[in-house]
């Protein structure tokens, strides 16, 4: 990670982490979210119009990170995260328990796992950002 964002930021991000800070405001927190969301799409390949819609492979498992990903970093509860979608709570619920699993086993979900750490790598580095501006503002 310090070779993807530096040193400094990574320092700042591991005491933000120990520290927990988290993304107090609503707004800030529909921004992470679609982000997440954005940046799944992208990673995947994906056609934005049918990611909450389409049941191929590739789909559910960019809307499993992306739900695991927003309850990870975000504190989203199941129902919080699927008023994005026509999904409901346990459809969310769900696909943040494969993504454990998955996670789990790295070895049997070698392309989930690539695709999964690339994502969270651009999400860590984008809650990095905000914190530290955040901060800044805080100390002017």
């Amino acid at each position: 990670m310090i070779g993807q964002i530096g040193l400094e930021q990574t320092m700042f991000l591991l005491e933000g982490f120990i520290n927990n800070i988290p993304i107090k405001s609503e707004s800030g927190k529909k921004v992470a979210s679609h982000y997440i969301i954005d940046t799944c799409i992208e990673t995947f390949f994906l056609n934005e119009k049918e990611f909450f819609k389409n049941g191929e492979r590739d789909y559910r498992d960019a809307r499993y990170c992306c739900f695991y990903l927003m309850h990870k970093y975000i504190g989203n509860t199941s129902v919080k995260t699927a008023s994005f979608s026509n999904l409901t709570g346990r459809q969310v619920q769900y696909g943040c328990n494969v993504t454990k699993e998955r996670l789990a086993f790295p070895k049997f979900h070698s392309e989930f796992i690539a695709n999964y750490k690339d994502i969270e790598s651009k999400i860590v580095a984008m809650l990095v950002k905000l914190t530290y501006r955040n901060d800044r503002r805080r100390e002017q």
